[in-house]
């Protein structure tokens, strides 16, 4: 169908409400199911439920847009967290139910869809926790603009937050604004959940590589699987990329180029520490614990900025961040004739 066969001269349309006095039932029940951090419900609240026309001054332009894009931000976040945990449910539930020679074997039954909807879903869930974090970032930009470097409305990644998280502490004068003081804590809050040590040290660098290699080069992420002494098996990633296991291999009678190891050895080396599943439930938490610790920042400056002016910094970022294509419909393709 094509839009031009359509009456659009409308008597009304169909929209969820537009002004609320309670919470959305999605949001009550990503709250119930525990999905959400406090702070985002809070923040949610506080804004009226994201009503229209319930914008504190600080967002609250002539067009509506600012308010808007905040809302669109915070569903995001929402969103993000409860796909994230779909797909991890899914994945945990086909996780190791596939086939394997063992299983033949012995006669035990498997699942052929397994592998396949396990790796789909281990995929959407990195996809939607990261994105999670992208939408984090969107709110610390609109209410601290130009406060971190190359982090603008729009366009915000938490890559740039982790940029600026490496780097020196903010220093602010004994007088300083509202902004810089949330700035300052911002930093403190954030840089001890993202740049941990031992164990965990590149947790958030390995989920990026690995959201972009299965993303962009399918079937790149390898794994092995072990069978426990309780007769469960498990399976472990390879922490390196690109996984050329080749590299490790010999004929009968030469060394490998990379000299002869161990296999423990080898393995730990080239292998995370603790299984998937438990990594997809941790890394879910990690990403949860620094949305969590964010939202919590601008929500306080959510109360404290209600007052301010117009926060045209961030306005001016996002308009000059939108776009529009010019695409309208494809043209359908003719047979040719004869």
């Amino acid at each position: 169908m094509r839009l031009d066969e359509f009456d659009l001269d409308l008597p009304g349309i169909v929209t969820a409400p537009l002004t609320r006095t309670e919470a959305a039932p999605d949001w009550v029940a990503a709250r119930d199911s525990g999905l959400l951090p406090p702070s985002l419900f809070s923040l949610y609240t506080r804004s009226r439920y994201l009503s229209f026309g319930a914008a504190s001054s600080f967002l609250d332009d002539r067009e509506h847009i600012l308010f808007s894009y905040f809302g669109l931000v915070m569903r995001a976040i929402k969103e993000g967290l409860s796909e994230a945990d779909a797909a991890l449910q899914l994945f945990q539930s086909k996780q190791d139910k596939g086939y394997d020679p063992e299983k033949r074997q012995n006669g035990e039954p498997w699942d052929l869809e397994a592998d396949a909807i396990a790796k789909r879903n281990f995929k959407l869930l990195l996809s939607s926790l990261l994105a999670t974090l992208d939408s984090t970032a969107e709110l610390v930009a609109i209410f601290l603009p130009n406060r971190i470097a190359n982090l603008k409305v729009g366009r915000a990644q938490f890559s740039v937050i982790e940029t600026w998280l490496s780097g020196p502490a903010p220093t602010i004068d004994l007088i300083c604004t509202p902004q810089e003081k949330k700035t300052e804590d911002l930093y403190n809050k954030l840089k001890p959940l993202v740049f941990t040590g031992g164990k965990e040290k590149d947790w958030l660098r390995f989920a990026r590589i690995l959201r972009n290699k299965s993303t962009h080069v399918t079937d790149s992420i390898f794994h092995f699987a072990f069978k426990h002494p309780n007769g469960n098996r498990y399976t472990f990633l390879q922490r390196e990329w690109p996984p050329l296991l080749e590299r490790y291999l010999h004929k009968p009678g030469e060394t490998p180029a990379t000299g002869l190891r161990p296999m423990p050895e080898l393995l730990k080396s080239i292998l995370i520490h603790q299984d998937i599943v438990s990594y997809a439930h941790d890394l879910r938490n990690k990403v949860t614990s620094v949305a969590e610790t964010a939202v919590e920042l601008i929500d306080s400056m959510y109360a404290e900025f209600d007052q301010f002016p117009l926060n045209q910094v961030a306005l001016d970022q996002l308009a000059s961040n939108s776009e529009i294509a010019d695409f309208e419909a494809f043209v359908p393709v003719s047979d040719g004739g004869c």
